[in-house]
């Protein structure tokens, strides 16, 4: 039996459990109806075993990239999650990080400290949040109730690039937005920090970026028609009914 749409959702016992506001609109479940009242905050160190068990069959922030992609990227990356839904394993990542990943773990610590000195402010640091059985990401802190951090460590190259266009470079925007989005934060401090430059102005680069509301928009819609397609295709597999969320115009 194909897999079959409803525009009314199934029981939702893990939303229930956890809080979930289940209203809905004529076209569908939206979007941040599937989210908890409350994020679940995972005090967990990135990278580790337990951190891959909480992310396992979520949309991350920095996977958003894959979802909006034209290419083989989403294709493959949705595969990954359905692969982790049916058998409840994390599955392979075709990417497994390089040097620069490693460098970044090194020296993010580093870098979180020397922000909250800079600018005088105290960071909780954070090992993943989860915002709904389907989403979730890992900020590299949070700063009071508005705000959070994303850090990125670089190479003495890229820093140059980032210093001499004075603002985030744009690949990293999505990311960013994506968690202002999920985690209802008003801004992001983004942090560009290369610990081999000689001057400290050059060690480090600060912007403070704003919730940009056309862009969560689009991030909201990419995301529902992925998870849309993604629940079609597991109905198909098992024969089951799965409710359709509704795209926001």
């Amino acid at each position: 039996m194909k897999g079959i749409i409803l525009d009314i959702a199934p029981p939702m016992g893990d939303f229930e459990q956890r809080g979930v506001d289940k209203k809905q609109t004529k076209g569908g479940l939206r979007l941040e109806d599937t989210f908890y009242k409350k994020p679940i905050i995972h005090n967990i160190l990135q990278g580790t075993s337990e951190w891959d068990e909480v992310r396992l069959k979520k949309i991350t922030a920095s996977n958003f990239r894959l979802v909006q992609s034209s290419g083989t990227g989403r294709e493959t990356y949705m595969r990954r999650l359905l692969a982790e839904q049916l058998t409840g394993l994390k599955q392979k990542d075709d990417w497994l990080g390089n040097q620069w990943t490693n460098f970044g773990h090194e020296y993010e610590p580093m870098a979180r400290a020397y922000h909250a000195l800079e600018q005088c402010i105290k960071i909780k640091q954070i090992g993943f949040v989860e915002v709904s059985p389907d989403i979730g990401f890992s900020p590299d802190g949070e700063i009071g109730r508005p705000g959070m951090l994303e850090i990125k460590c670089r190479s003495a190259g890229v820093q140059i690039q980032t210093l001499e266009a004075g603002r985030m470079p744009p690949s990293v925007r999505w990311q960013v937005q994506f968690s202002l989005w999920a985690w209802k934060k008003k801004w992001c401090d983004y942090v560009s920090f290369c610990p081999f430059m000689k001057s400290d102005a050059n060690k480090y680069f600060y912007r403070r970026i704003e919730r940009d509301e056309v862009t969560i928009t689009q991030i909201r819609n990419e995301v529902t028609r992925f998870l849309n397609e993604m629940d079609s295709r597991e109905a198909n597999l098992n024969g089951t009914a799965f409710a359709k969320r509704a795209v926001i115009s």
